[in-house]
């Protein structure tokens, strides 16, 4: 069999040798990709026997043909099994068949905090402290045990279902064997990569692990990593002169900005060191939550939220938040993981490769309730397309504009730059020149949709806001109704004019006004609405 086709296989075999000599098969069943890099790729494999999920790491031997691959591949793997720390991906165990090596770790189902930062742009103060605590933690773990990891970064900082940062990829972490040992290994990612390790004469140890830190403060403050460039080697002339300002529109208190200045010095003795990190005023001028809400995973914290820990000095550090209504609270839910079947397509040959998820609503017909009856998720690249349960179709792209097919072959086009929502509606034969590209990629849409023919007439509701995390995707739709699709299969409609709550699980559809809710005694629909609440207070204020 070829490696090729080993990696892809669905079923993954363990041999395991008993005392008394005799071999036994442990079988896993493999799922989703979850990540990729040079010489691995990570899977949601499954225990066949004990149905327990894990994140397999999948080194195909062929790519070990050099004897120090093979070799780093075994420090990562004795490092990693070393530590044990809840701030660090659990290492469960590893073993290897004839073509691949598999390492079997801890699953942080919420993503990483590269992925957090592109559904947000930028993360508030609040959330940066929280993160940033955790890492202080991890790190000081860490440099006790003389480890140096080499390569902290957004997408290494992994999220738990219980919202707690969990730092992973041992790949390049290294020990240090003797008191003032300076390594020469040139390695790290190039936009978080530290001076001195792109001097190897001088040799680096733990500061570049505080660099990291300092990276990773302003990427989640300012939105993108401060020496970022258009290619590595102009990004490591920006290192290696500290060319780095904060930009003028962003707004970061004068507390974030001496910390991160603080961290990103050149000389490697010049940065903070760990102490100095934790009684720094960034951290300590208001009280910092030890955990943040599931919401902050596509959306802000709330004003109340963020409120409640503002100027709150001389506090006990990462306290946990007491919300001031229980219906707020919503960090402590555990929704199922499962992903609803979604239809994947690749894009055509013409647009660039990505995925293209193709989504459909289990709700009925209920008189005048609209709803999503089926999108389109082409966020990776473009933005939404869908279909309403009244007919209309539309499309809701990246740069937050929008567009409504209407009858007679005539679009509505309302402009994310206009202060206004007035649409602009034109025929589609007759559209600015502007618009050919959106309007191409709304067509793209229909043909997934299968809408051929649009019978709505007249004026209707569309989507104005959406987002999607790792337990639902929600629509605001412009006539304040608001559709939730989790997605273990439940969902919620919530009228925006009756405020009344259509509730669908197990595909049992269950109407209530909002005066019922709390009467019913169903735990699992409160439960969601409260989650819901904390999402629609998000998208209202961003």
């Amino acid at each position: 069999m070829k490696n090729s086709d080993k990696l892809d296989t669905f079923i993954i075999e363990e041999k395991i040798v008993k005392v008394n000599g005799d071999i036994a098969s442990r079988f896993y069943t493999r799922g989703k990709e979850l990540g990729k890099g040079g010489f691995a790729k990570v899977y949601e494999v499954t225990n066949n026997e004990t149905k327990e999920i894990y994140a397999a790491k999948v080194v195909q031997k062929s790519s070990l043909t050099k004897g120090r691959t093979r070799q780093k591949l075994m420090t990562e793997i004795k490092i990693h099994r070393s530590v044990h720390n809840k701030g660090i991906v659990n290492f469960e165990h590893f073993f290897e068949d004839s073509e691949n090596i598999y390492i079997l770790l801890e699953i942080c189902n919420n993503g990483n905090l590269n992925e957090k930062l592109k559904r947000r742009r930028r993360l508030t103060e609040l959330e940066a402290q929280c993160y940033l605590m955790q890492l202080y933690s991890i790190i000081r773990y860490l440099h006790s045990l003389k480890i140096v990891h080499r390569d902290i970064k957004l997408s290494n900082l992994l999220i738990n279902e219980s919202m707690e940062l969990k730092l992973g990829d041992f790949g390049l972490a290294t020990k240090i064997e003797f008191e003032g040992e300076r390594k020469r290994t040139m390695c790290g990612t190039p936009n978080y990569i530290a001076p001195e390790i792109l001097d190897s004469r001088v040799g680096h140890s733990y500061e570049v692990d505080i660099w990291s830190f300092g990276i990773v403060a302003y990427t989640m403050l300012v939105g993108k990593p401060p020496f970022q460039a258009e290619d590595a080697r102009n990004t490591y002339k920006r290192i290696q002169g500290n060319k780095y300002s904060f930009p003028e529109a962003t707004p970061i208190s004068p507390e974030a900005r001496d910390l991160i200045g603080s961290i990103l010095q050149t000389n490697p003795s010049s940065r903070l060191t760990l102490d100095q990190i934790i009684d720094h005023p960034f951290l300590n001028k208001n009280t910092i939550p030890r955990t943040l809400p599931i919401s902050t995973l596509c959306v802000p914290p709330s004003n109340t939220y963020l409120k409640h820990f503002e100027g709150q000095q001389d506090c006990k550090k990462n306290e946990e938040f007491i919300p001031m209504s229980p219906k707020m609270e919503t960090s402590s839910f555990s929704f199922k993981q499962n992903l609803s079947p979604r239809e994947i397509v690749r894009s055509p040959k013409n647009v660039p490769q990505s995925k293209l998820y193709i989504c459909v609503s289990g709700l009925k017909p209920e008189t005048d309730d609209i709803w999503v009856e089926k999108w389109v998720d082409y966020s990776e690249k473009y933005g939404l397309g869908y279909k309403l349960s009244n007919g209309a179709v539309g499309a809701h792209f990246n740069d937050l504009s929008k567009i409504v097919y209407l009858f007679n072959q005539r679009i509505q086009y309302y402009d994310s730059k206009q202060a206004n929502e007035e649409p602009n509606e034109f025929l589609i034969t007759e559209h600015p020149p502007e618009l050919q590209k959106k309007i191409t990629i709304l067509q793209h849409f229909n043909k997934h949709l299968k809408v051929e023919k649009f019978p709505f007439e007249g004026p209707s509701p569309y989507i104005k806001k959406w987002v999607s995390n790792n337990v639902a995707t929600i629509f605001r739709l412009s006539n304040r109704s608001v559709h939730i699709v989790f997605h273990d299969k439940v969902e919620l409609l919530i009228q925006g004019q009756s405020k009344s709550i259509v509730f669908l699980e197990n595909n049992v559809q269950s109407s209530y006004s909002a005066t019922q809710i709390a009467e019913s005694g169903n735990q699992e629909l409160i439960k969601r609405m409260r989650f819901t609440k904390e999402i629609l207070t998000g998208m209202v204020q961003k």
